[in-house]
Order: structure tokens, then C-alpha cells, then sequence
């Protein structure tokens, strides 16, 4: 439900936004091109710390370009997340997560103020993670997904040359996770030891506009 009014809330400040038409900059007629990263891990590790964790890497996106002409865009993304959690008292019990994620696509740009612009587009998307447990009774986890998500998203102008930005996707995907264990687990219905399974599914979430953008244009 969160969710859905994160998402709705942005809606409503979208089409404010679109309203407000003044000093509106006409469309460049030459390319544009932006770079950026997310800042969310920062503020999520500064306000959230976890101890037990050893976070290397973790962002959705890390790096981010966009090539823009006449208020349309090509974009690209590419993000990973690399993890280490090691249980309380037991120097044994490793926990690796670890993820990669890719996106590519396309998305139209509305200039509706000086300094706000509303973007709209739609990306194809690849991740795949894996999730190991060094311990004594070994469980890995590899999970593989393709997906498409149409976007709405929004910018704010810091300085010419300067941006900030956010957007809310919805997400299709197909993915597939693969188990493998030292033991038998139960999914339904009991595994050979050792286990392992595949598990194909088809569905979609919501992205809220959680993470915070910073762009460079030139």
C-alpha cells in the first residue's frame, strides 16, 4: 500500500508540475549527454548503519548516461551490489550476497519550468544475483530475470549544468531462481541430498522514487 501511494504522489506532483509552463527552455537541436550516479546508498548507510554487514558496492545504478536530442533520450544504466554479512560470534558463518543489474531504453522529456522537466519512457532490464552461505550446511541461491518497465520520472535543475532526479517504474519480469544445498529442504515436497531446484516465475512490482540522482549535463 506504500507503495501504491509513493507512486499515486508522484502522479499528482507530475501533473502539478506540468501545468506550471513558464519560462519554459525551447528543445536543443544538437545532443546532449548526461552522467550520473545514485546517491541512496549514501544516505541509506548514513541514516541506517549495519553493523554486520560489509557493504562494497550498493546502489541500484551506479552509473548512469544519457544521450539526448530534441527532448527524447537513450538511456543506460548499470548498478551491482556486493555484500558480506558475518553472523555474531561464529567467524564461520559467511553470508555472500552479491548482484548485478543493467537497463537500457528510452524515455521522452517534458520541460515544464525553468528548472523542473517531467520524463516519461519505458527500459528493458537484465539482473542477475547470487546468494552463498559458507557455513556447514552450504545453501546457494542463483537468480536470473529480463523485464520491461515503462517509467515516470522527474528533474530538478541545481545549476546549468547540474541535475537532480527520481522516478517510479512498474516492472514485468521473468525470472529464474536455482537452488543448491548440502541438506534437504522443503519447497513443497522433501529434496534429494544434495538439493537443488529451478524455479521459473512471471510477475511484476512496483519501483518507488527511492533512489535520489545526481547528473552532470554537457
Amino acid at each position: 500500500m506504500k507503495k501504491l501511494l509513493s507512486l499515486i504522489c508522484l502522479v499528482f506532483v507530475s501533473a502539478f508540475l506540468w501545468g506550471q509552463s513558464e519560462e519554459v527552455e525551447k528543445p536543443s537541436k544538437s545532443f546532449q549527454y548526461q552522467i550520473g550516479t545514485d546517491l541512496s546508498p549514501l544516505y541509506r548507510n548514513l541514516f541506517k548503519p549495519n553493523s554486520n554487514a560489509n557493504s562494497f558496492l550498493d546502489a541500484p545504478y551506479i552509473f548512469i548516461f544519457k544521450s539526448i536530442k530534441n527532448n527524447r533520450a537513450f538511456r543506460f544504466g548499470v548498478g551491482t551490489d556486493i555484500r558480506k554479512e558475518i553472523s555474531d560470534g561464529n567467524s564461520d558463518d559467511n553470508l555472500l550476497q552479491s548482484s548485478f543489474r543493467m537497463r537500457l531504453g528510452f524515455e521522452k522529456q517534458k520541460q515544464v519550468s525553468k528548472r523542473w522537466q517531467i520524463n516519461s519512457g519505458v527500459d528493458l532490464k537484465f539482473s542477475a544475483s547470487k546468494f552463498e552461505d559458507d557455513n556447514n550446511s552450504s545453501f546457494n541461491n542463483d537468480s536470473k530475470s529480463f523485464g520491461v518497465s515503462p517509467l515516470l520520472g522527474i528533474q530538478f535543475q541545481l545549476t546549468p549544468h547540474l541535475f537532480l532526479q527520481t522516478e517510479a517504474a512498474f516492472n514485468l519480469f521473468y525470472q529464474v531462481n536455482s537452488f543448491e544445498s548440502n541438506f534437504d529442504i522443503i519447497f513443497p515436497g522433501p529434496f534429494p541430498e544434495p538439493s537443488s531446484r529451478d524455479f521459473k516465475t512471471i510477475g511484476g512490482n512496483i519501483t518507488i522514487p527511492n533512489a535520489l540522482l545526481l547528473v552532470v549535463q554537457f
